[in-house]
């Protein structure tokens, strides 16, 4: 019986540690913007020793001495990111198979919508820019844009976030997206998805970047 008991506990400590993980920091996900001696971190990810996600801003104040060293104490100040509604898109820099590279910039509206910008040049040198939002049609930033082409009523339409092209140094860039017109954008794992929709509600055509390293 005394055997069988050690055996319990021991394969219990097992199970125990085996669900357990060491709490980690992802810095490399979050978008960091350092002016000065103070770098800011948004939605910076973190996980506990259950594997939970929490997402959190960071301030950063560093100081240097007389000798123009950084002191190796720093000022931190971490608060809970603002919840995002919708998608959740991640800033850096992103290629397609054509060799295009995209920079992509994320910021946090007050409302909670995430605001993201993006531009992109393709192997001939030639130019996009476009931004979007998150979240609901109604108090969108394109809001009467998005309703005068009809988006409101595309069935699903929440599962992705809305926007429009700014200035597009082609004819058509990725085949159908021309300055002024509406894009949908979504997010899974390291892959963004574009997809262009001229001034109407029918996707005309799209287009997949790859988060690079």
């Amino acid at each position: 019986m005394l055997t069988n008991a050690v055996s319990a506990l021991a394969l219990a400590a097992l199970f125990a540690g085996a669900t357990q993980a060491q709490p980690a920091v992802f810095t490399e996900r979050a978008q960091v913007l350092p002016t000065g001696n103070v770098i800011h971190a948004y939605r910076v990810p973190t996980t506990d020793v259950n594997g939970k996600i929490r997402y959190s801003d960071i301030e950063i104040q560093l100081s240097v001495n007389d000798a123009g060293k950084i002191d190796a104490r720093a000022s931190v100040l971490a608060v809970p990111s603002p919840k995002v509604l919708g998608n959740s898109f991640v800033a850096g820099t992103y290629k397609d198979t054509d060799g295009a590279t995209c920079t992509l910039g994320v910021s946090i509206l007050p409302s909670g919508r995430q605001e993201v910008s993006i531009a992109c040049v393709n192997s001939l040198g030639r130019d996009l820019s476009a931004s979007w939002a998150t979240g609901l049609i109604a108090g969108h930033p394109f809001e009467l844009d998005l309703r005068a082409a009809g988006i409101d009523t595309i069935p699903g339409y929440t599962d992705y976030a809305w926007g429009k092209l700014g200035s597009v140094n082609q004819s058509a860039f990725w085949g159908c997206m021309g300055t002024g017109e509406i894009i949908s954008a979504s997010q899974t794992g390291n892959q963004l998805t574009l997809n262009g929709y001229d001034l109407g509600k029918t996707q005309l055509c799209g287009v997949t970047l790859i988060l690079q390293p």
